[in-house]
């Protein structure tokens, strides 16, 4: 399987699996966002993996803009709303998707006999051959 095939099947549960319990949870009654917040921070457990997942976004959303610019992607701010909107499990696969399609295809000698999906409008990531030694 293709990284980029990879990344795209992975976004997909990525997406689907947190509104599974989402939608239980905002489709019952008397659910509101202030209760979804306690519910969050309930207990010690809960309070560990949703910490964990900020501090986890937090260093997404930094790697994003970092690297997103060095490969040349455009609409970096996308990632945040799917993140914030979504979670980790859709925004990282995406971007990495994206991240994927904008590198150059490289060979086994490390030539680029071709173009990616998207060719990076910044050209000192394309990384040297043996005859820029």
């Amino acid at each position: 399987m293709r990284q980029t095939t990879l990344y795209l099947v992975l976004a997909i549960p990525g997406l689907l699996a947190p509104w599974f319990f989402l939608l239980g949870f905002f489709g019952g009654q008397d659910r509101s966002p202030s209760l979804f917040l306690r519910l969050i921070f309930a207990n010690d457990v809960a309070s560990a993996v949703a910490v964990d997942l900020l501090v986890s976004a937090l260093v997404f959303f930094c790697f994003v803009a970092i690297e997103g610019r060095r490969v040349g992607m455009k609409h970096r701010w996308v990632y945040v709303p799917l993140t914030l909107g979504v979670g980790l499990s859709l925004g990282l696969p995406l971007f990495l998707y994206f991240r994927a399609c904008a590198l150059p295809v490289v060979d086994r000698e490390g030539r680029i006999p071709k173009l990616g999906h998207g060719w990076p409008s910044n050209p000192a990531v394309v990384p040297p051959t043996a005859a820029d030694a």
